[in-house]
């Protein structure tokens, strides 16, 4: 078995822990989580997708995943509200009726969220701490991409949207050989970061190597970060 068929057997045996309506040998996974506030949206959200597919005389997998923090326009606005009444917890009738039982489930999460992250800030040194952050969202866009094919330029045929990164005057190294860079600039509302990270099989620990044998492995990550005032 592969490097890159184990890492996705790994991953099918995680989705059927948490997401029982998902089978195994599957190649394609969507994953979201967020942490609600109520009326005003969600502090945090996460989305992660998985894809896997044959690619040249190889294979590719490919993971994205982004993180969005609304420090700033959801838990700031949150504090300063005025408490809201407690939400009544479900019934036996409403949890036996799917249906009915999913917007009072999804008020009453975003109820407890919200009284304990009052509880929390009510601390002082919580609140000094945290002052930088309440001014600010951060999002941040993961992509992995590796792939067991023969490429000619390696890692660097992996890069995600490699043509927007050079308009941006963004150009990763070509040759072979690990890179790891990173460049930053200031936007509209803030600022962001790329980062770019390029690994080949000879980058790899000796016994990963070994059981690759002929077969050609490279990895290519991008990670894009912007944080932005408000």
């Amino acid at each position: 078995m592969s490097l890159l068929n184990r890492l996705r057997t790994r991953l099918d045996e995680l989705a059927l822990a948490s997401l029982p309506g998902l089978g195994g040998g599957q190649d394609h996974l969507d994953f979201q989580a967020e942490l609600p506030a109520g009326v005003f949206g969600s502090i945090l959200k996460l989305n992660v997708t998985v894809d896997s597919e044959a690619h040249g005389d190889g294979e590719r997998m490919r993971v994205r995943a982004h993180l969005q923090t609304n420090f700033a326009s959801v838990l700031k606005p949150m504090l300063q509200a005025p408490s809201p009444p407690r939400t009544k917890k479900l019934g036996r009738k409403q949890r036996g009726s799917e249906s009915r039982a999913l917007a009072p489930a999804a008020a009453f999460i975003g109820d407890v969220a919200t009284r304990s992250a009052r509880r929390a800030f009510s601390n002082p040194l919580v609140q000094r701490l945290a002052e930088p952050l309440m001014k600010r969202d951060f999002n941040n866009w993961i992509e992995v991409t590796a792939s067991t094919a023969s490429l000619d330029r390696g890692a660097h045929d992996l890069i995600p949207r490699s043509d927007k990164l050079e308009a941006m005057g963004i150009r990763p190294a070509r040759h072979s050989g690990p890179h790891m860079e990173s460049w930053s600039g200031l936007t509209a509302r803030g600022n962001a970061q790329v980062s770019t990270l390029q690994l080949d099989k000879n980058s790899l620990p000796k016994n990963l190597r070994k059981k690759l044998g002929d077969q050609p492995f490279n990895l290519a990550a991008m990670i894009v970060s912007t944080i932005e005032e408000k």
